[in-house]
């Protein structure tokens, strides 16, 4: 779980010093949630003994003022800080992706489809803005806040604290192994998600052929058979989830349970105080409260972590070299010197060579599959040869910037 929490800063780039703000005000956050505990104390100390005053009251109320305004003031940070930081991200992102994909050889788009590319710049960058930010921060502040109060409970009772504390740890194991039945299934909608936004493509861009030859029901079944897998998917990620939140929240009575019993005990057996009992009791109510939403969210971990990684894969994506120069040119004359190319294992250029003057027409022909767009796309540098070289005025494609090779001629008046 860690490992996806740094991968998940490691990604935000510029943006993880506002995730880093937010987890300090989240830290903040968890004492002003602390400190109503103390306000409680306060009055129970002066109902016990008897001593209830303007001063006891007005005390009691200013930390209870205290902790909501700081409780409202840093809820509001965090709020505006993930908001920020989680749309931003994903805004430059984007950018980023369509500036890398300029530079991407066409294999790439060969062996990723519309549909794949559409999902992540879509629905995985919109599953990153929207719940990654939400479930990751939720989770680390609800644990933030149940350690708070945790350590604070230990200076009340030592043995109440300890109970607090076992019971973090029984929530930690229980949900990693909700994460490891997340890791299984996590992919499937990953894929289900890719096959649908597909589907949808296909069916809109050549919803002018089905609707010229009425072909609504032969189109529709594809993308019909891509939401039942979706939804599917979705059902069997709620059916294997719903038995961990539920033995989450059990877990969280049980101990809040034992909680108000060891109080309850320790009080009649004299070894814990009654204004101790009474806040212990009091304290089993609000300290597992914020880690209890947090588990419920903490399902949708796995699905940031895909998400994190389809997006990295487009940046640990080789890129044609783009470090070439602005080249002014003298003449265009196009040659081509013992080129050959392959694709994958298959050679479909072989030693060719030609030249191509400035202002003339030269006619590539041959069989379907021979190679002549293969050709075309060489001399622009949609490919890189395998072997030899293509040169444009002298120099070769290579050295010159992707912008400028591909930029076009000016045109004479």
């Amino acid at each position: 779980m860690i490992k996806i929490f740094k991968k998940f800063f490691d990604f935000s780039g510029k943006q993880k010093k506002r995730f880093y703000i937010s987890l300090i005000v989240s830290l903040l956050h968890s004492v002003f949630e602390a400190m109503r505990i103390m306000g409680i104390a306060v009055v129970l100390q002066a109902i016990i003994e008897d001593n209830m005053s303007p001063a006891t009251i007005w005390t009691s109320l200013i930390i209870m003022l205290v902790s909501i305004a700081g409780c409202a003031w840093t809820k509001n940070v965090t709020t505006m800080q993930q908001t920020i930081a989680g749309y931003t991200m994903c805004a430059d992102r984007r950018v980023e992706i369509g500036e890398r994909m300029k530079y991407m050889p066409m294999g790439y788009f060969n062996n990723n489809n519309l549909g794949h590319i559409t999902s992540i710049t879509t629905n995985t960058c919109e599953n990153l803005q929207d719940i990654a930010t939400r479930v990751i921060l939720m989770y680390l502040q609800g644990m933030l806040t149940t350690i708070v109060v945790s350590v604070l409970l230990l200076f009340f009772d030592v043995r109440i604290g300890l109970v607090t504390i076992v019971g973090i740890l029984v929530f930690l194991l229980l949900n990693h192994q909700m994460q490891k039945v997340s890791l299984k299934i996590s992919p499937k909608k990953t894929s289900a998600d890719i096959a649908l936004v597909d589907a949808v493509l296909e069916y809109v861009q050549g919803i002018t052929v089905v609707k010229s030859y009425n072909l609504v029901k032969q189109a529709n079944k594809k993308v019909d058979s891509s939401i039942d897998e979706a939804n599917n998917i979705c059902y069997t990620l709620e059916k294997r989830f719903i038995p961990f939140m539920c033995a989450q929240t059990v877990l969280f009575k049980l101990f809040a349970l034992l909680m108000v019993t060891l109080s309850v005990v320790f009080c009649l057996n004299g070894t814990m105080s009654l204004i101790n009992a009474l806040l212990m009791i009091i304290s089993s109510f609000i300290v597992y409260g914020q880690l209890e939403s947090a588990g419920m969210y903490s399902a949708l971990l796995r699905i940031v972590d895909q998400s994190v990684d389809r997006i990295s894969e487009i940046f640990e994506t080789p890129v044609m070299d783009i470090n070439g120069a602005e080249i002014q040119l003298e003449n265009h004359h196009i040659k081509a010197e013992h080129v050959t190319f392959s694709y994958e294992d298959r050679k479909i250029i072989n030693d060719v060579s030609f030249t191509i003057p400035e202002k003339t027409t030269t006619a590539i022909v041959g069989p379907s599959g021979g190679g002549k767009t293969t050709i075309c796309n060489l001399i622009s540098r949609f490919w890189d040869v395998d072997g030899g070289s293509i040169t444009i005025g002298g120099k070769n494609v290579k050295d010159y910037t992707l912008n400028s090779l591909l930029s076009p001629l000016p045109v004479p008046f």
